[in-house]
């Protein structure tokens, strides 16, 4: 007979308890294979072997009924192991989701937390249709507005997934909170107002020359991020902004121009379309943002050498 070790010394080497030993003696998941004269309880080598088996499966979770089975044959390994490992995977996620809940919770406004868990608890649990229920309801288009602009509040509604992973589901918690905040949505509805009873010809106008600035910028960051748009580019942009509201593009309009666009402007119209580009899983062009950056600043200068 081999070195056998007293219950004791099994349960330390295992690093498990002795009531455990006793425990998994009681449930005929590891008999000792010896007694001592005195009847004390005497453990193999073969019997640590198994003990350690059993430590391993219980380290990856199988329950002390499936390692029974599993010891005694009475299902595959391969079936178990197979099983455990998804399950494992679906708890991943569900651990996954749970944080991404509580960092959502946390992360901007202090105030109410719980009340912010709260609500991104139920924005995660809604279906497809109830997601673009609640865009509808802060992004609805008027009856009177363009074909264009109605085309923007659709994309910005329809058409997302029916699933989401933890990426999307993350944008989309971010996304509801910028279109439930009414000074975004304030901002937004201004900068569809800009054209809204114009002519329609300047209007044309006007939307040729902003689609050859977006072309310009859109080449100056394909060759160097940090050129800006042409001088004669920003004249053309601002030369046509005041033929469509029949203004002269002097000194004066261009204080109102900026005026106006800054009160159009929010950081967060740019971040939402990049949050629905996440959400529908399609490329994020930043050239608009920037076209309305590099505007916004050629006219804080030029009022800046009028002052």
């Amino acid at each position: 007979m081999g070195k056998v070790l007293s219950i004791g010394e099994a349960a330390k080497l295992a690093g498990v308890s002795v009531q455990t030993l006793r425990h998994y003696d009681k449930l005929g998941l590891l008999a000792p294979s010896h007694l001592s004269a005195a009847g004390y309880r005497r453990y193999s080598e073969r019997d640590c072997e198994r003990l350690r088996l059993i430590r391993a499966l219980r380290e990856v979770g199988f329950d002390l009924d499936t390692i029974g089975q599993l010891l005694a044959s009475k299902i595959e390994p391969d079936d178990a192991i197979r099983m455990r490992f998804e399950a494992l995977e679906a708890e991943h996620r569900a651990l996954r989701r749970r944080q991404l809940l509580l960092r959502a919770a946390i992360n901007g406004k202090r105030k109410n937390v719980l009340a912010r868990l709260q609500q991104k608890y139920v924005l995660a649990k809604l279906d497809r249709f109830e997601r673009e229920s609640f865009l509808e309801r802060h992004f609805a288009w008027a009856p009177h507005d363009t074909p264009e602009s109605q085309a923007v509040w659709r994309a910005a509604i329809f058409d997302l997934p029916e699933q989401m992973d933890d990426a999307q589901l993350e944008a989309w918690l971010e996304l509801a909170e910028i279109a439930a905040d009414e000074r975004f949505h304030g901002t937004l509805k201004r900068q569809f107002e800009w054209t809204r009873g114009l002519d329609e010809s300047k209007v044309n106008e006007w939307n040729h020359t902003f689609q050859r600035l977006l072309a310009d910028v859109r080449g100056l960051r394909e060759r160097n991020p940090n050129d800006e748009p042409s001088r004669t580019l920003i004249d053309a942009w601002i030369s046509g902004f005041a033929r469509l509201h029949s203004r002269t593009p002097d000194a004066k309009f261009t204080r109102w121009m900026l005026k106006h666009l800054e009160s159009s402007y929010d950081v967060q119209i740019a971040r939402y379309w990049e949050l629905i580009c996440k959400i529908k899983r399609v490329p994020y062009d930043p050239t608009y943002a920037r076209a309305f950056g590099c505007l916004l600043n050629a006219l804080r200068e030029r009022v800046g050498s009028q002052s």
